[in-house]
């Protein structure tokens, strides 16, 4: 089938697969309304992520399906991104005590890397979500390394701060 012949992986059978492809893609553009990936893309995506000889339903497909529509700039799947993912992102980071202010410059840089490529950082990150595990546990352990690092940043700052200070006085 087109879509089987699409998914990188080797299979058993091209024609279990094919059917699995099909509500699998079908069950995705469900789950994420008006977010349109064509299913030849999609099978692509699945296949290049899953392990040799794993079948597309080893991966968390859904959230493969949105991940690979925000890297399209897709403005809808952002949109469900930013309502279903970004909106949890104060809870995802509550045990590092950042302020407001450093959690908007959290979010801020979080898009940035996620939905941007650049020559400095590469491809957006949002190109790495392998769908091995949930799209959300994926931005947890994103969300965490970068609010520690600011976290440091500013801790670094203040202390240079204060360091200013005591020599100026």
């Amino acid at each position: 089938g087109r879509l089987a012949a699409c998914y990188a992986s080797a299979v058993a059978n091209p024609e279990e697969l094919e059917r699995e492809l099909e509500r699998l893609h079908a069950d995705a553009s469900r789950a994420w309304p008006g977010v349109v990936v064509a299913a030849e893309a999609f099978a692509r995506h699945l296949g290049e992520r899953a392990a040799a000889g794993d079948g597309p339903s080893s991966l968390h497909t859904n959230d493969l399906y949105l991940a690979i529509a925000c890297l399209a700039g897709d403005s809808v799947a952002l949109d469900h991104f930013e309502r279903r993912f970004m909106k949890q992102l104060p809870r995802l980071v509550s045990k590092i005590r950042l302020s407001p202010s450093a959690q908007h410059d959290l979010a801020q840089k979080l898009r940035t890397d996620l939905f941007v490529a650049s020559p400095a950082w590469g491809p957006p990150k949002i190109a790495s979500f392998s769908g091995r595990g949930e799209l959300m546990g994926w931005l947890r352990v994103l969300s965490t390394r970068a609010a520690l690092k600011a976290l440091r940043a500013s801790s670094k700052e203040e202390l240079a701060s204060s360091e200013d200070d005591a020599l100026a006085e």
